[in-house]
This record gives C-alpha cells, structure tokens and sequence, in this order.
C-alpha cells in the first residue's frame, strides 16, 4: 500500500478530508473529533496528522499542546509511518491516547525511537447511550450557577487529583478558569438533594450527532447513593432531549462501580481506549 502523511493547516481542513473516516465511528472517536470542532470557534495550537492512501484517508491522529497524542485505529505500517514524522518534526510528546491496539503499537514504538520509558497510564472504556433508563434517586438535576463557581472548581480539582494520571492532574488555577467557563457556556450540572450540591457532570466535546458526559464527581461523603448515577442520567437524558442522537463517556476500567452503574441507565460499549505516558 502507498502510505503517505499529511499534516492539515487547519481543523477545518482535517475535518473535511477525515470525516468519512472518523464519523464511521463517531462516539469512538468522540474525543478527536470534540477537539477538532472546538478548535474551529477558538484560538489554539493543534497538530493534525492523516495518513492517506491513494487519496483516501485511512488514519488519523491530533495533538493539542502539551498534551497527548490521539489516535484513531492503524494498522502497524501506518504508526511507524506516523512515529517517524513526528519525530522528524521534532514534536515533544507526554503520551499518547488511542484505541488499545494502535496506542500500544505507536507507544513502543515511540519508546524505541526516542529512548524514552513508556508506563500505562489508563485502561479506559468508552460507552455510548442512546436511550437512559432514569434511577430513582433523591433529588434534581440544575445548571450550575455563579454562586456554584468555587464548588465546581473545589470539585475539578477533586476530581483530577484522584481520577487522571500524574501527568493529566492539573491544579487549582486551571480548575478555577474551567469552573468560570463551564458556568459561562452552561455545561456544568449539579445533582441536588434538597438544596445540597452532592454530585456533579460536564458536558463537552460536542461532534455532529453526539456530545460527551464527562468530570464526574462525587465527594466521599455523599458516595454509595446513586448520585452519580442519578446526575449522568439526569444530564444525558437532558442533551438526548435537546436534539443530540447519543451521548459518550470514558470509564476508568479499573474503576468497577463506574462501569456498572453506567451500564444500568442505558450506556453501552463502543471500544476499550488506553493511555501511555512517556518519560
């Protein structure tokens, strides 16, 4: 096969040339396309790689700095010819994100080709819903509001600490400006018993069809009462409402509860995601 790689100028152009590839499997690929169509509206640095073959493109990847490469699904051939431009580039990579097979292929390969050591940084799953079966749980779903902005950061950064790994955990200021821009644009949700905030959900990375459910928290201390449960559902049925056909999240697949409960309200696999980090 006659494998060439092309670097796109913009999101725009990647999103054109890579549709027919990445909307064959829209909610895998939720988190590259996400990106892309956000970096339409806002300014940014991304880097935009599609391997083509006669024309066509067969696989993908984006890296918005300092942050993880993403991959979609590759054949062997197609990650060394994506590890080798890369590193001609001189690009600086922390890790790199992807579908099990193709991350742990380009990841060793990385690894040999830079010298640097690889560690395992996440074994995710990615779930899709098209329809939620609500838990009946106490309380209400609500926007979070200005008053809510030290709360959600308190809780970001909660969240962060015990949820990513080292190198994704980020500190109070980010939390702080992702709280402000997340009661701005109206995607940050609480779960209320009474008039107490016990559970929260995001909402993200918007694609043609779908929208992600994401930063899930609950604090120990409201744990192992269906809040989480309660506010994903809550939220997704929300979005399914307002015009989206699917909604996706991620699960930490060493995180047993998480991918039970989702399951119960109505998610269902799509593919499993693992990320490498480089050191």
């Amino acid at each position: 096969m006659n494998f060439k790689i092309l670097t796109d100028s913009s999101a725009e152009i990647f999103l054109k040339e890579a549709s027919s590839l990445l909307y064959t499997n829209e909610a895998e690929y939720s988190l590259m396309l996400g990106l892309c169509t956000s970096m339409l509206s806002f300014e940014g640095t991304i880097h935009l790689f599609r391997i083509s073959n006669d024309g066509r493109t067969t696989a993908a990847a984006i890296q918005t700095p300092p942050h993880n490469l993403i991959v979609t699904q590759a054949s062997e051939k197609e990650l060394e010819l994506l590890a080798n431009h890369i590193f001609d580039s001189g690009l600086d990579l922390p890790g790199v994100v992807g579908p099990t097979v193709s991350a742990s292929i380009f990841a060793d390969k990385w690894s040999k080709m830079t010298g640097k050591n690889q560690k395992l940084g996440m074994v995710q799953k990615i779930y899709e819903a098209h329809n939620i079966l609500l838990p009946k749980v106490k309380g209400h779903l609500r926007p979070a509001l200005s008053g809510d902005k030290p709360l959600i950061a308190k809780w970001l950064y909660e969240f962060s600490s015990e949820s990513l790994p080292e190198k994704d955990k980020f500190e109070l200021p980010f939390a702080n400006e992702w709280a402000d821009k997340a009661i701005q644009a109206k995607t940050a949700f609480l779960w209320l018993n009474g008039e107490t905030p016990v559970s929260v959900a995001h909402t993200g990375r918007p694609t043609q069809n779908g929208i992600s459910i994401r930063a899930v928290y609950t604090p120990p201390e409201y744990r192992q009462n269906g809040y989480a449960s309660a506010v994903v559902g809550s939220l997704s049925l929300l979005m399914l409402k307002n015009g989206y056909k699917f909604c996706t999240l991620y699960t930490d697949l060493s995180n047993s509860t998480s991918n039970s409960i989702y399951q119960k309200i109505g998610y269902s696999e799509v593919a499993d995601s693992r990320h490498f980090i480089f050191s």
